[in-house]
């Protein structure tokens, strides 16, 4: 088992999660014994390394065996006796889940987490954090390069790097950073190196605190050997908050920057695609008398879709990763639950028509909610966070959440890229909540991005493996390395199997942000559901284009309906038909949300008009009789609810 040489990159398929692939945790266990030994040998003597490498994967693949025992023998034995805790079952999905963070992001996080506390880091660690990163990233550049010279060298020859080669390829001399960066690099490595030998005494168990994971530069006369590039960003963003916490008199500052910092960046994030006037900070909702009744840190309002997110810089703790369940349990209920919960009762709050106030602005009041979307979003990897929802959180049925961290929002909002992309891929996520199962995000909008979240009423369980995320890892690792790139994820629109659907959902995406949910819808349908839509909307036109003042028909969606309209003029009487039209089958079908499409035969757009129509539905004596007299004069077509539901069949 060997660990992704640094500074390459294999792509195309590469299941980097694969048992017979280090993990980074079994990388840190392994530097954690290494400078335990009280002999120079380990650094100055090379020794047989096939023989070690073989040693020490049968000692690793030793410990995942006992780790997976409890769950082994459940699965053996009928007793409820054998029956593992939850400790037992999270303690392997834990150590040997998937990394949620790139180095890049650790570092390039970590600028923004600390920047305010800049004063206290030159005050007690004698250097910025401003310095920090920019050492880490120097020494990562350097390591890169080294390890791609020895790659390099021995392809030409035809072979593999030996381990001699590749452990050079990790080391360098202290000069190289003192020549650099003067009296910050002493400060750096006081910081994050440890000695290569006779250290870390204290850790006797994979769960317990590893020195040389927190730092993971192997000290040993004049040189440092690199443990572990991810493990070196890692520590960069991790460690401070825990230097800081030791500072009684300033724990409490520290806990208020870093909660400034989370919130900040997923607002600054959001800003990106959904646009700055639809994204709020810390929105607020009073009850009588100014007394506060719910709060979110960031909102996000775009069109009939609302995102209330909160923002948390909670971390699973060593007790907990080591297995107790009670510890478990706690720290997932304030990193988690209790968020969620404040989540789903602001969304509550909102869509029973309550005002909010963000920071400086007026109070706000929403005029219309189709869609609501709990969100957690945390500051640190939890590890195994899927898993760990899928067995402790507690949801409200309409309501299930998405939680992620800010390294995997950072990813999916880029590779998603816009709205109505980021919109469709929530609503999945929380539609089918129940259904599909993984130990990583990225697994969920791998699968998302190949072939859409979904799953038909004959599976009661879909497990997405790790390989769904490679192309997104290729992506992001290219960029790490600066190799010019664009995104080239398919869009909604390129995997309709019908073009002219595709150019549809398209024209219905750039448009403002009420047709979002039009886009959405069209894009829920199954392959024969958008052919039957798209052959209807052919005939409409025909008999349009045969004389007929205009032509309708209409189709119920999950979250409420659509009714296309050909006419052959765009005069403000076919306007007023065609909404007239939505809003008769609005009715009927007594839906409180009614999309309208448009379309002039005699023009070369998809559409010419989009009306939606948001509002409470009640019954109506008037609207009745509206309704008869419409029917007797001008008949449409309506699609039924049920067998044909666009919603339902394959995908």
């Amino acid at each position: 088992m060997r660990p992704t040489p640094q500074g390459y990159s294999p792509v195309g398929g590469v299941d980097r999660l694969a048992r017979s692939r280090l993990s980074q945790n079994e990388i840190s266990l392994l530097a954690g014994l290494l400078v335990q030994s009280e002999s120079p040998e380990v650094y100055s003597v090379v020794a047989d390394a096939k023989d070690q490498a073989a040693r020490a994967d049968a000692l690793l693949e030793e410990l995942h065996q006992s780790l997976e025992a409890p769950m082994r023998a459940s699965i053996r034995s009928d007793s409820a006796a054998d029956e593992p805790t939850l400790g037992d079952l999270a303690k392997e999905a834990i150590y040997y889940g998937a990394q949620s963070a790139f180095p890049s992001q650790y570092l390039a996080f970590a600028r923004q987490r600390y920047r305010e506390d800049w004063d206290w880091f030159l005050r007690n660690e004698k250097i910025s954090i401003g310095s920090i990163v920019e050492i880490a990233d120097a020494l990562g550049t350097h390591f890169s390069g080294q390890m791609t010279a020895v790659f390099e060298a021995a392809e030409k020859e035809g072979q593999t790097p030996d381990a001699p080669s590749t452990t050079s390829g990790l080391i360098v001399p202290k000069r190289f950073l003192t020549d650099k960066f003067g009296d910050k690099a002493e400060a750096f490595l006081a910081l994050f190196s440890c000695p290569i030998q006779k250290s870390n005494f204290s850790f006797t168990d994979p769960f317990t605190h590893n020195e040389a994971k927190a730092k993971p530069l192997l000290a040993f006369g004049e040189y440092i050997y690199c443990s572990g590039e991810y493990a070196l960003a890692e520590s960069v963003y991790e460690s401070p908050y825990y230097w800081m916490l030791a500072d009684v008199q300033y724990r409490d500052t520290a806990s208020i920057h870093r909660g400034k910092f989370l919130e900040s960046q997923i607002a600054y994030q959001a800003e990106k695609v959904f646009g700055k006037k639809h994204v709020f900070l810390n929105a607020t909702i009073y009850g009588a008398k100014g007394v506060t009744l719910a709060e979110a840190d960031v909102l996000i309002v775009y069109g009939e879709f609302v995102l209330v997110i909160q923002a948390k810089s909670k971390r699973l703790t060593l007790k907990a990763r080591a297995g107790d369940t009670g510890t478990l349990e706690v720290d997932f209920q304030h990193a988690v639950q209790a968020a969620y919960d404040q989540a789903t009762h602001f969304a509550q709050l909102i869509k029973e028509g309550a005002e909010f106030v963000a920071a400086n602005q007026r109070a706000s009041r929403i005029l219309f909610v189709t869609r609501t979307f709990p969100i957690v979003i945390l500051s640190d990897h939890f590890p195994s966070l899927p898993i760990l929802i899928d067995r402790l959180l507690k949801p409200v049925d309409e309501a299930k959440p998405v939680v992620v961290d800010v390294f995997f929002l950072q990813v999916a909002l880029e590779v998603l890229g816009d709205p109505v992309e980021v919109l469709y891929y929530l609503q999945q996520r929380s539609r089918f909540f129940d259904v599909f199962a993984s130990d990583s995000e990225f697994n969920f909008l791998g699968f998302h991005l190949k072939d859409r979240l979904y799953a038909d009423g004959e599976f009661d369980r879909v497990l997405i493996s790790s390989g769904f995320a490679t192309e997104i890892e290729d992506y992001w690792i290219r960029k790490e390395l600066h190799i010019a790139q664009k995104p080239s994820f398919p869009k909604l629109e390129q995997r309709m199997l019908n073009a002219e659907a595709g150019r549809l959902i398209s024209f219905l995406k750039a448009g403002p942000p009420e047709t979002a949910g039009a886009a959405i819808d069209l894009a829920d349908f199954s392959s024969d559901a958008i052919a039957d839509f798209m052959h209807n909307a052919g005939v409409a036109q025909d008999r349009v284009r045969g004389g007929k003042a205009f032509s309708a028909f209409s189709v119920r969606t999950h979250f409420g309906g659509l009714s296309y309209v050909a006419v052959n003029s765009s005069h403000r009487g076919a306007i007023e038909t065609a909404e007239r039209v939505g809003r008769r089958h609005k009715y009927k079908q007594k839906q409180d949300r009614w999309t309208v499409l448009l379309h002039n035969v005699h023009s070369e757009r998809p559409l010419d008009g989009v009306f939606s129509i948001w509002d409470k539905w009640e019954p109506s004596k008037e609207m009745d009789e509206d309704i008869a007299e419409f029917d007797r004069l001008v008949p449409t077509i309506e699609k039924p609810f049920g067998a044909s539901n666009p919603a339902e069949g394959k995908p």
